[in-house]
């Protein structure tokens, strides 16, 4: 089997499986005006609303993964160390949850 260097990124165990035999690619759009509109198959649940744009994600999501990273710089830091005080959105997901996550 052959291995994939990767970034830090998170996984969830799926009770029963005890291997993934797929791969994620990570990718943004390089348009902040481009919508992020969730695809909602039939029996599916909506849990993401509409109308979100990947330039409201973009500044907090790319942080995140910097701070992950180790490539974080001086500034970023302290806005990201802002951001979590006053948001308490120390991941990606949430981020996530907080902007277009649809909570009832």
């Amino acid at each position: 089997m052959q291995r994939l260097a990767t970034l830090p990124h998170r996984v969830t165990d799926v009770e029963g499986v005890t291997h993934r035999t797929s791969a994620v690619l990570f990718c943004a759009p390089k348009r902040d005006d481009t919508p992020l509109e969730p695809i909602v198959r039939a029996g599916e649940e909506r849990v993401y609303i509409s109308g979100v744009l990947a330039g409201q994600l973009r500044g907090s999501m790319r942080r995140k993964w910097q701070k992950r990273e180790g490539t974080l710089s001086r500034e970023g830091m302290i806005l990201e160390e802002q951001e979590i005080l006053a948001t308490n959105m120390m991941t990606q997901d949430d981020v996530v949850h907080q902007t277009v996550k649809n909570v009832a």
